[in-house]
């Protein structure tokens, strides 16, 4: 190789070894400062990841709680009704044994009534036709 070569290629490595010894911390930083941001943003993203599933955990919970009350207030709700139907079903046949029972007294007062008209038709039939007789 000539002189020239040499120093060429030594100027190329000296110019390398510049570029490397300026270059490399920077990149070297620049790394650490990516690196740095891809850990802050890791964490940032599992912190609103854990704020979410919390979120989400809280109102499974509570939506569960508003259904068991709604399930509670249905079922008293039923209760109370089925009660008052009962008491209402009660009532009712209560009402119509008595009107039964009032019914069954009336037919009898009026069947009462009817023998002793009946009665006292036969027995004016009889003195009517008594009176014809002895007339």
């Amino acid at each position: 190789m000539s002189v020239t070569a040499m120093k060429a290629k030594n100027a190329v490595e000296s110019l390398r070894e510049i570029v490397q010894d300026l270059v490399v911390p920077d990149l070297k930083a620049v790394k650490i400062e990516v690196e740095s941001h891809r850990r802050e943003t890791k964490l940032e993203f599992d912190s609103v990841r854990n704020e979410i599933k919390t979120l989400a955990d809280s109102l499974r919970t509570e939506m569960r709680l508003r259904d068991e009350k709604q399930i509670q207030a249905t079922e008293a709700l039923s209760d109370k009704t089925s009660q008052a139907i009962q008491a209402l079903s009660d009532k009712t046949s209560q009402a119509i044994q008595a009107l039964s029972d009032k019914v069954s007294q009336t037919t009898q007062a009026l069947s009462d009534k009817i023998g002793y008209t009946t009665d006292i038709r036969e027995r004016l039939a009889i003195l009517e036709d008594r009176g014809k007789r002895a007339s």
